[in-house]
């Protein structure tokens, strides 16, 4: 018969057989681990998740069933308590052998002494999310080798007349060399001199076709610190004979000593040529006799851990609706034909990947600034 003091519900009445049905009705794997990290329970979902039944655990280190190298080589029971009061995502090993990657949680069981009797371990299945996560970044990768095959297009006149003019210099001398030879009077010096400036411009066709192909190789790069003059110099190389072609005056005002960024050149690269793209196609919509102006800007960010490039146009500008959806996928106002609409979606997703972001700032009949915002590296 109950006492007065205590109800047939009260907590401190209920048996183990209570707790350990609240364990079997969780639907995310627990696991009890002993002070030394010795599995002493695991719930049904556990089970199912590892694929061992609980007596083939029980008894056994938590390191059995962790697919993390570094973890365990750090020490297990110092790793739990280090994930105490959050998820830290973690690979799970089953009994098969597959690697589950979950959010895992732990919290030290105490007991009524202060002491450690335990660990309790949480985990959550996220490797639905993770599978979804790389697939993303996959589609997202091969929009943005896309984009750079379109970037080509978009080049050309520039990479062009880059290759063009080494190529005008070494027809010319070679038919020096021609005329000269026929005459008999090859001065070996002179020819000496002459050859060492055409190797030269060899190399430079041939630095223009390595950049080529790095540009718009499919594989990701791995992010690291890099110069930003980089890469906003080699997109300007291949815009200003097209500048010039559609009388566009380019202003660049390029700051000195500027820190390096965590980023990768054809990513920068990729989203500063579609900013100059966007801005050229935007002033040729301007009447014939109109000025027409870029202006190009790298400078310090909008704090001491960011670099910032910006693209300026005197063009006819956005109006709110266009501002607020032009980084669609498709959203395009250019005419049919001339546009895929997914130049500043990519761009968008570049910035993402580099830990950057893309900001956009316009108004009709002012024109357009979109700037590239990248974090800088930290100085070592």
């Amino acid at each position: 018969m109950p006492s007065e003091t205590s109800k047939p519900d009260d907590p401190q009445t209920r048996g183990t057989d209570y707790y350990e049905s609240i364990l079997r009705s969780m639907i995310d794997p627990v696991l009890l681990l002993s002070a030394d990290a010795n599995i002493e329970h695991l719930n049904p979902a556990a089970e199912r998740l590892l694929g061992y039944a609980a007596s083939e655990l029980i008894g056994e280190p938590i390191g059995m069933v962790i697919d993390d190298a570094a973890a365990r080589e750090s020490g297990i029971s110092a790793l739990m308590v280090s994930g105490l009061g959050h998820g830290v995502e973690r690979r799970l090993k089953t009994r098969n052998g597959n690697s589950i990657t979950v959010l895992f949680s732990t919290s030290i069981i105490r007991s009524s002494g202060g002491g450690i009797d335990g660990i309790a371990c949480f985990a959550k299945d996220i490797s639905d999310r993770v599978r979804q996560e790389e697939e993303l970044r996959a589609h997202e990768a091969r929009l943005a080798h896309v984009g750079r095959l379109g970037a080509l297009g978009e080049m050309a006149t520039g990479i062009a007349h880059e290759i063009n003019q080494p190529l005008t210099v070494l027809r010319g001398w070679m038919d020096h060399f021609r005329e000269i030879a026929l005459d008999g009077v090859l001065d070996p010096e002179e020819v000496a001199t002459r050859l060492t400036k055409l190797i030269g411009h060899v190399d430079r066709i041939s630095d223009i076709i390595a950049h080529m192909r790095q540009f718009t190789r499919k594989d990701t790069p791995m992010i690291h610190p890099i110069d930003p003059e980089g890469p906003v110099k080699m997109s300007l190389m291949f815009f200003e004979q097209q500048f010039k072609e559609h009388r566009i005056d380019l202003v660049k005002d390029i700051q000195a000593d500027l820190p390096k960024v965590l980023a990768y050149d054809s990513a920068l690269e990729q989203v500063l040529v579609n900013l100059l793209s966007n801005a050229s196609h935007a002033l040729d919509t301007l009447p014939e006799d109109a000025a027409r102006v870029v202006r190009l800007k790298l400078e310090n960010g909008p704090n001491e851990q960011e670099v910032s490039i910006s693209v300026t146009d005197n063009g006819p500008g956005m109006d709110g609706e266009t501002l607020t959806r032009c980084m669609e996928p498709f959203y395009t106002t250019k005419e049919v034909g001339t546009g895929t609409g997914l130049g500043l979606s990519i761009s968008h997703g570049l910035m993402r990947q580099v830990s950057g972001r893309l900001e956009l700032h316009s108004e009709l009949g002012r024109g357009t600034t979109a700037t590239m915002i990248v974090p800088a590296a930290a100085e070592i």
